[in-house]
């Protein structure tokens, strides 16, 4: 499973949830895909691992997709300081040179396949910590 580092998305069923996941599949789908993955924290507390997704642009470099889906108001920087990521100095275009290359071909169905059980592991845990009483309702 992957975390798209530094970046938030709309939930599912969220306001903005099906063009933010549509725009990722257009980027995405059938495309060969280098992860930088996080060298100081790997994964996050849910196995995931948190990196910083590209794609090819051209011969010379990658297209970032986390900072793709921030630039098209699909995603909100949310930095956490907990790993090697800087979204401050994010650009949409990455020398090949730069990215310590981890390459798999990704076919979306399996991408969203993942995306989505990690957000219903994330919506059970919820509705697990309310069974247990530690979210309480607002006060009128």
């Amino acid at each position: 499973m992957i975390r798209l580092a530094d970046i938030n998305v709309p939930e599912l069923g969220g306001i903005g949830y099906g063009e933010s996941r549509a725009f990722l599949e257009l980027l995405i789908t059938n495309k060969n895909v280098t992860l930088d993955i996080d060298s100081e924290m790997g994964t996050d507390g849910y196995g995931r691992y948190v990196c910083l997704v590209y794609v090819p642009h051209n011969s010379t470099h990658y297209m970032n997709v986390n900072q793709v889906l921030v630039e098209g108001g699909y995603a909100i920087v949310d930095d956490y300081t907990n790993n090697e990521f800087d979204p401050t100095i994010w650009t949409v275009y990455t020398p090949k040179n730069v990215i310590p290359e981890f390459q798999f071909f990704i076919v979306f169905p399996l991408f969203v396949g993942v995306t989505v059980s990690a957000i219903i592991i994330k919506i059970k845990m919820v509705k697990h910590s309310l069974k247990k009483g530690e979210f309480r309702e607002k006060s009128q």
